[in-house]
């Protein structure tokens, strides 16, 4: 009897095994938010990294994570690490490796021993304000329990995503919209000297909207810092 369910056992752990290979091996998780604001300033929010630990889903469910940054604070090659003892954070690292004006952001994650993945964001300018759609692409490889647990990453992670749009949504509302200024309104005027701070960056004609957007968040997390 003991030997009939041995066997029994290990059939239906091979059978298991077998059909994790045939489960699929990409996964693809993506869900969008209409948020409040401009293109350009829900952008500059997801471009600049450590404007992450106001909105992201893993800083609210580690808000003491352990951080640090890495390359330029925003835009293509600004990354930064993580640490965290909970188990649904983790270890990993992030690196924007593309930006397209301010329509699309791409990132690398690599999520130590459990994987790497991509992700991309989209901004679309829409009547309400700005239509974010988040992605994340992640190749499981050859690993069957991998492949078990893939079946639930749609809901997993994209219930994190879901929290994390909402967030970005809310911040996105707290933050003072970016004036328009016309050239008829320009004009030379003397005025008395006082202490200031300014960032110098050159940049291509087709980038301009993105680098003015960056290099005021920038000026404002400085500001924030009370480092002006």
């Amino acid at each position: 009897m003991a030997k009939k369910i041995g066997l029994g056992f290990l059939a239906l752990l091979l059978l298991l095994i077998v059909g994790g290979f045939v489960l699929p091996s990409k996964i693809h998780v993506e869900r969008k938010k209409v948020i409040a604001g401009k293109p350009e300033q829900v952008f500059e929010l997801v471009n600049t990294l450590k404007t992450w630990e106001k909105w992201s889903p893993w800083h609210q469910i580690d808000p003491q994570m352990k951080l640090s940054y890495d390359g330029p604070p925003s835009g293509e090659g600004a990354s930064y690490a993580w640490t965290s003892n909970h188990e649904n954070v983790g270890n990993g690292k992030m690196t924007i490796t593309k930006v397209e004006g301010t329509q699309k952001i791409y990132t690398a994650m690599d999520f130590m021993e459990n994987g790497t993945a991509t992700a991309e964001f989209i901004f679309q300018p829409v009547n309400e304000g700005t239509e974010v759609t988040w992605t994340m692409d992640t190749d499981l490889g050859m690993n069957p329990v991998m492949r078990y647990m893939g079946l639930m990453m749609d809901k997993w992670i994209g219930a994190d995503y879901e929290k994390g749009l909402s967030a970005l949504d809310s911040l996105a509302k707290l933050a003072p919209p970016a004036p328009a200024v016309s050239m008829s309104e320009i004009q030379d005027k003397e005025m008395e000297a006082f202490t200031g701070i300014s960032i110098r960056k050159t940049c291509k004609h087709s980038e301009v909207s993105a680098t003015l957007a960056s290099l005021y968040g920038e000026l404002m997390m400085q500001l924030q810092a009370g480092k002006a």
